[in-house]
């Protein structure tokens, strides 16, 4: 069935019982009020989740239930974010549900790029590993694993986000309390560090305010065995030695 897009005929369908064809009523109904019934929609008003689905708040965040709140298809705001699949995405995509990028590192670049008012606020990882280094949030968007990619962007705890970076697995930078950012069910890991002195830190946060982490999980590798040390100073002149024997 495809409810006419307005509050009046969603109250209609409300009162009227199981057994009324509605698909005849709303058709009697928008023949009267044409100025009230636009081109028809489904789930609610909102645009096409692709499966059944009663919309029960305007707007929607990810969040623990994974619940699509507001039918549009993905547990979040499926038009304020970019979508990255390591699997199915592609190198310069558009970055939707059905064209994804495939690197975190270029949806990170193109949101350093995009400086305009409407800058997606979320970036929507699927399952999967994504073997990055030198990975840096350095711009006021969220991110959030666990989508299972494929065209159906469905969210759940078993799919697992892996972001594998070099020794650092990933760097926050630069971003103030505003940014309101908050990394979500991502694993973030660092691999063994090969430099001399140098530590493995699977996430490095610097010069940045109120960065939430929610269901991850830090990996961090082992550190490289310490730098040799300097050589060590010259030592004193040794004393006068004693008279030799006959």
């Amino acid at each position: 069935m495809r409810a006419c897009g307005c509050a009046a005929w969603a109250s209609l369908l409300l009162w009227l019982s199981a057994c009324v064809d509605f698909e005849r009523a709303e058709e009697k109904f928008c023949a009267r009020h044409p100025e009230r019934c636009g081109e028809a929609l489904t789930d609610g008003g909102q645009p096409d989740a692709g499966y059944d689905c009663t919309p029960t708040r305007d707007t929607d965040e990810p969040d623990d239930t994974f619940e699509d709140s507001n039918c549009d298809g993905v547990d979040g705001l499926a038009d304020a974010g970019i979508f990255v699949d390591p699997t199915s995405g592609t190198e310069g995509a558009a970055g939707t549900k059905d064209a994804p990028l495939k690197t975190l590192g270029e949806a990170l670049q193109r949101l350093r790029d995009n400086t305009g008012p409407n800058r997606p606020s979320f970036v929507y990882l699927a399952q999967g590993t994504y073997p990055e280094t030198g990975l840096v949030l350095d711009v006021p968007v969220s991110l959030h694993g666990g989508y299972n990619g494929a065209g159906d962007w469905l969210r759940n705890a078993a799919n697992i986000t892996r972001l594998q970076g070099g020794a650092v697995g990933l760097t926050v930078r630069n971003l103030p309390e505003e940014a309101n950012v908050t990394l979500d069910r991502l694993v973030i890991a660092s691999s063994e560090s090969s430099t001399p002195g140098t530590p493995s830190i699977a996430l490095h946060v610097i010069d940045s305010e109120a960065v939430r982490l929610r269901n991850d999980t830090l990996w961090a590798g082992r550190g490289a065995p310490g730098q040799e040390g300097a050589p060590g100073a010259q030592g004193p002149d040794g004393g006068s030695g004693t008279a030799g024997g006959e």
